[in-house]
């Protein structure tokens, strides 16, 4: 098994996961994360020799239902459940609405 985990590579953990982790519960983590890497370990130990890669659990494809519109969702809905609404006034008075969100490519949310 993997050298154990300390509570510091817990909190760094908790960081790059965007996880808000609360110092009482860095014990409880520290011991759930460790039966994860136990368990990858084990996987690891398993000889695959011979056995073929698959991309699905079972050879059956997937159940597709129909790809049909529905109604679009509610503009003052959508507002509602953004995080963030920027109005942008264009040249001609409209206003566009758009949701921003936070980066998340190239390193951006950390």
């Amino acid at each position: 098994m993997p050298d154990a985990l300390t509570p510091d590579d817990v909190r760094k953990i908790a960081r790059l996961s965007k996880v808000s982790i609360d110092e009482s519960q860095i014990e409880n983590e520290r011991a759930r994360l460790s039966a994860v890497l136990g368990y990858v370990q084990r996987l690891r130990e398993l000889d695959l020799l011979g056995v073929e890669p698959m991309t699905h659990a079972s050879n059956e494809g997937a159940r597709l239902r129909d790809d049909t519109p529905a109604q679009p969702l509610d503009p003052a809905v959508l507002a509602d459940l953004a995080p963030e609404i920027e109005e942008i006034v264009d040249p001609d008075g409209g206003v566009q609405r758009f949701i921003r969100v936070p980066k998340v490519v190239g390193g951006g949310g950390a």
